[in-house]
């Protein structure tokens, strides 16, 4: 178990690494927009709201669907297609996906982060037999923390 621990620390560290290089390109090619846009005295040319992208979790890497991830969140299908493609989230939103992203994150930590989605989707006798897509879709994702941190104290298996 510490050596999974240790490993998903040190896969987290690289995905830090590269997020933080992608965000320099990013800014980088704003910044040339910006000079471009100013010389064809051009008012459209925005940069990318870095923010944006980041909020929704990544979901092909936890295998959930956008419709999982409406059902979890409460927000529709096409919002949620709206802020990958760029749109600016509420702050509500915001805040939500961010929530999301924490305990998807920490499953990810207890399983590979593929089987993540799968998981959720299956029904699960820790539940009473409903699955954890369901009781998040309740509002209660207390329980799948309280599931997490047993675990993390090896009281549950």
């Amino acid at each position: 178990m510490l050596k999974l621990k240790s490993q998903k620390k040190t896969d987290l560290a690289k995905l830090i690494e590269q997020r933080k290089q992608h965000a320099a390109a990013i800014a980088t090619i704003d910044a040339k927009l910006q000079r471009i846009g100013k010389r064809l005295g051009s008012k459209e040319v925005r940069p990318l709201d870095a923010g944006a992208e980041s909020v929704v979790p990544p979901r092909h890497q936890f295998s959930i669907s956008q419709e999982d991830l409406a059902r979890i969140t409460g927000y529709s299908v096409r919002a949620i297609a709206g802020i990958e493609a760029g749109n600016a989230p509420s702050k509500s939103a915001a805040r939500k996906f961010k929530e999301v992203t924490r305990l998807l994150t920490a499953l990810s930590e207890l399983m590979p982060a593929a089987h993540v989605g799968e998981w959720m989707r299956r029904p699960n006798d820790a539940f009473q037999g409903q699955s954890p897509l369901h009781i998040m879709e309740r509002g209660e994702a207390d329980q799948i923390w309280e599931m997490i941190h047993q675990i993390d104290a090896n009281v549950a298996n």
